[in-house]
């Protein structure tokens, strides 16, 4: 909350002139394409001096200029802006800010801050900015909602502070790209609600860092074909989970412990022809489980439980795999599980009587306790 708190005491100073976008490409000012400036249409930073304590409303200046841009890009300069009521976004246009730390939208009211629904055709984009909520969280509202869409793309955001950063709902060919979503009570939700396997499909959620979301950091259910590759998680319960999903991805990210709680790498429940390769998981309860699940090549992981004997942190293993069948168990190293003194058995890597048609070749354990093999 410290740094939440930091991040909106900053955007009271910046000037619309502030390029500085930390580990961000800054930018560009988009004057070689298109585009109207918000700032044409009135918006006003910060808040109204003439009303202690009451931020300007640029909800209607906001709309207005998404309304009349048409297919071109809305540019928001340098500076915190209020809406009380979603923004709503159309095919092909392109809302972009002055960088994530410059462009700043916050809203203290019921409802979303961005809503892309049913949006098909050309490529939509939102850019280049923050959505936050006011200090202490907006936990009833949704950052950025997707619904019924394609062909959308979210890269260089900040979001913090809502129930759900990030929501995907029926939507194909999406692309989530470098976005920071911290603090949150989930961070990226996608979820197919119709009946056909296609229905979300083709979403990559790429170089994506979560810090401290209550729950869940990235969840994908229903999913066909999407992948999760190159992400971070610090201090979440959960840094992945699948459920009920077809021929998905996670791989080469990155996940540690939340502090006093026993966390997970990646939870995959009832899945089918999954791929997780090359995650490596640092002081987890479980870096990966498996439950139901069938067709699934687990290959090049790490995962370590440094903490083991203190924390008791090992009580299910570093790999725990459960009614699941048609494995691959390939080129993964665990260390330091089956420390626990508590009982067990729980080896480094945890194949129930549950479980069969499994190939397991290639994996490495040291460092573990007397269960500390493949059991």
């Amino acid at each position: 909350m410290a740094l939440l708190c930091g991040l909106l005491t900053i955007s009271m100073v910046v000037t619309c002139m502030a390029q500085d976008n930390g580990p961000y490409p800054a930018a560009p000012i988009p004057d070689a394409q298109p585009y109207v400036s918000a700032q044409d249409y009135g918006i006003q930073p910060g808040m109204d001096l003439r009303k202690v304590g009451e931020w300007f409303d640029c909800t209607d200046a906001l709309q207005k200029a998404l309304d009349e841009a048409g297919r071109g890009m809305v540019f928001i300069p340098a500076g915190q802006y209020r809406v009380t009521r979603p923004l709503k976004l159309k095919a092909g246009q392109t809302l972009c800010g002055s960088g994530t730390y410059s462009t700043m939208i916050t809203s203290n009211d019921p409802g979303n801050v961005l809503e892309l629904v049913g949006i098909g055709g050309p490529m939509t984009v939102v850019r280049d900015m923050t959505i936050t909520a006011p200090i202490g969280g907006n936990w009833e509202c949704t950052g950025i909602l997707l619904r019924g869409g394609n062909g959308i793309v979210l890269e260089n955001l900040w979001v913090a502070g809502w129930r759900h950063a990030i929501q995907v709902f029926d939507s194909t060919d999406v692309w989530l790209n470098n976005i920071v979503f911290e603090l949150n009570r989930y961070g990226i939700h996608l979820e197919r609600e119709g009946d056909s396997k296609y229905g979300l499909m083709n979403v990559r959620v790429h170089n994506c860092y979560g810090y401290q979301n209550q729950r869940s950091n990235i969840l994908i259910r229903k999913g066909y074909q999407d992948s999760v590759d190159q992400c971070w998680s610090t201090g979440c319960p959960e840094t992945v989970r699948l459920i009920d999903c077809e021929s998905c991805g996670v791989s080469n990210c990155y996940g540690n412990r939340a502090g006093p709680r026993w966390d997970y790498g990646i939870i995959a429940e009832g899945c089918n022809a999954l791929s997780l390769t090359g995650n490596v998981f640092d002081m987890l309860k479980t870096a990966i489980m498996l439950d139901r699940c069938k067709m699934v090549t687990v290959q090049g992981n790490s995962a370590r439980d440094s903490a083991g004997t203190a924390l008791a942190n090992s009580r299910l293993s570093g790999m725990l795999l459960e009614d699941s069948s048609h494995l691959a168990i390939l080129g993964n190293m665990v260390q330091g599980y089956g420390l626990s003194a508590e009982g067990g058995p729980h080896p480094a890597i945890y194949l129930m009587p549950s479980c069969d048609e499994i190939e397991s070749m290639g994996n490495q354990v040291w460092g573990t306790g007397p269960n500390g093999s493949v059991g």
